[in-house]
């Protein structure tokens, strides 16, 4: 009976949860119903073509025409490749998403946002989206609402025909013409063209002169009447290296950074030269040398072209103070001192009056280096000496018009760094008072001072270290100056070392000799009576040139008793008694 109840109650109250539900399921429907996606208007307002470099303009628009009030709106904008967001948030950026909060839009009320965006490229085509998201008030879940515009940045109205060669060899000389003509209103002005050159072309003259460097300006324009600037230099490469240039029209910010609105490129291969060339030191394509050394070049060459080439000329500039003019050698060729140029033609060597196709050949010549190469200011390291050759011929022939008979090599001789250890003992110098006789005697401890001095002439030394062992006899008193943490005695070896770490260049020329003295002490014995006695061993300096990445050494000789150095002991005195 009980059971019969409570099974009737639960019946009811099951029933009584499903009526609810629907009533809150039809109550939300047509609520939703009452939302209609016409009642919510988005939309994103802006020019459809705008300049390069300048700030335009949009505007985002939401319309609430609902019976809803619109909760936590947010538009959130992404842009094209080429477009950014220009003063959003107080900053000028490119990001893939900008984020706009909105806040509550009102029934029957309206907001917009506006924002800048500016271009760095010209000719482009894209489409600006936006995207709403909202809740309206009493309903869950959020919505979306979505606009797009498409945008055209819209090149400067000019024609423009840039022409640089197609094809050029390394070290050739080329002239790049761009002719521009307006054919249409340009309302920026004055207008500036810049041209943006490889690296390794060097621009040597241009007509008209440039504004400033690979700038030139244009303050009044002619329809219809053709502009044109003319450009001329050396371009340099790697055989099928492909460089570009780059001319772009348009006008000087502010700050005096250039905004461009056209751009137009053009590119060059650079070939194979028709000339097989190559220019050597002792063998190597770089040298490593030390003053007062002599360095034998050789030039070889090669015609790789297919045809005969007339009138060939092979030179070599000597450049840098390193080398010693009056000990060279030209071999067959002919110098010329004011240019520091060596010479070899048809007058000097029969060969070059018609190299025939797959001929070679090589020149050589010699010179010393200058003995004493050292810096005379602060700035004066890593010193190079180079020696640049060029073979030509001005007599070009048909097959290879349009390419340059030329091709060029050098070679460099970097100097290594002169490093230089002394080694003196003193009693009545240096920075210690010494104590003890002099002669010395038997039995009697004697002081003296150890000196080492240190010069390094054109490039700096890291790890620079000095080292010697102490004889069996001579005790290290301990007295160093200047102090120095990197000074120590070894008790184990009996050795002293002194680690310095880097060691600037100039040291004993530009700035003053590197020092430190130490003392020791010894006191003879009756079997070192009538002879002089050593106070240091052969002491050793190392470290590594940081230009040529080499391992350089010195040695100091052994210093005795004598003490030949101290201009108040005199012949004798350093026998022991």
């Amino acid at each position: 009976m009980v059971a019969k109840f409570l099974n009737k109650i639960s019946r009811k109250k099951l029933l009584f949860l499903v009526v609810v539900f629907f009533i809150l399921f039809v109550y939300t429907f047509f609520q939703r119903a009452d939302l209609s996606d016409s009642d919510i208007e988005l939309s994103l307002e802006g020019p459809d073509t705008f300049n390069a470099e300048v700030r335009t303009e949009f505007e985002i628009k939401m319309k609430n025409e609902s019976s809803f009030e619109l909760q936590d709106v947010v538009f959130f904008v992404n842009l094209p490749e080429f477009l950014s967001f220009s003063g959003l948030n107080g900053d000028d950026r490119r990001v893939s998403e900008q984020k706009i909060d909105v806040g509550n839009i009102e029934k029957g009320s309206e907001v917009s946002k506006k924002f800048e965006l500016v271009s760095v490229e010209t000719g482009a085509t894209g489409s600006i989206k936006v995207r709403a998201e909202y809740a309206p008030k009493n309903l869950q879940g959020r919505f979306e609402r979505s606009a797009s515009h498409e945008v055209l940045i819209s090149p400067l109205p000019l024609t423009v025909i840039f022409d640089v060669p197609d094809r050029v060899v390394n070290g050739q000389k080329i002239t790049g013409t761009a002719h521009f003509v307006q054919n249409g209103n340009i309302d920026i002005l004055p207008l500036f063209a810049k041209l943006v050159v490889p690296s390794s072309f060097s621009l040597e003259d241009s007509e008209p002169k440039p504004y400033k460097e690979n700038i030139w300006k244009f303050d009044d324009l002619e329809s219809d009447k053709s502009y044109e600037i003319e450009f001329r230099g050396v371009m340099r490469g790697e055989e099928n290296e492909i460089k570009e240039f780059i001319l772009m029209f348009g006008y000087i910010k502010e700050d005096g950074s250039f905004a461009s609105q056209y751009k137009t490129t053009g590119s060059v291969n650079i070939s194979s030269s028709p000339m097989g060339f190559e220019i050597k030191a002792d063998g190597k394509d770089e040298y490593i040398a030390s003053g007062g050394e002599e360095i034998n070049f050789s030039v070889k060459y090669e015609n790789k072209s297919g045809v005969d080439i007339e009138d060939v000329r092979i030179t070599v500039q000597l450049s840098g103070s390193v080398f010693d003019l009056d000990k060279l050698n030209t071999g067959s060729g002919f110098f010329n001192r004011n240019t520091r140029t060596i010479m070899w033609d048809k007058n000097f060597l029969d060969s070059l009056a018609r190299l025939k196709k797959d001929d070679s050949g090589e020149v050589t010549f010699s010179v010393a280096l200058k003995d004493n190469i050292t810096p005379k200011n602060y700035r004066d390291k890593n010193i190079i000496g180079t020696a640049s050759a060029v073979i030509e011929s001005l007599n070009i022939p048909l097959a290879l018009r349009g390419l340059s008979v030329r091709a060029e090599d050098e070679v460099d001789v970097k100097i290594r760094s002169s490093l230089n250890l002394f080694s003196r003992a003193y009693y009545y110098e240096g920075p210690f008072s010494n104590s003890g006789p002099i002669p010395p005697r038997v039995g009697e401890k004697t002081t003296y001072t150890i000196l080492w001095q240190i010069t390094n002439t054109v490039n700096d030394i890291r790890d620079a270290r000095i080292e010697a062992p102490l004889p069996q006899y001579v005790d290290f008193e301990g007295g160093v100056y200047p102090p120095s943490s990197g000074f120590e005695y070894n008790e184990n070896t009996h050795s002293v070392s002194w680690d310095i770490g880097m060691l600037s260049s100039g040291v004993g020329s530009v700035f003053p000799v590197e020092t430190i003295a130490f003392t020791v002490s010894v006191t003879p014995t009756d079997n070192m009576r009538g002879s002089t006695f050593d106070l240091v061993e052969q002491s050793k300096i190392s470290g590594t040139d940081t230009f040529t990445e080499e391992f350089l050494e010195d040695f100091a000789p052994k210093v005795s008793s004598s003490l030949p150095d101290d201009i108040g002991v005199g012949q004798g005195d350093g026998v022991v008694r």
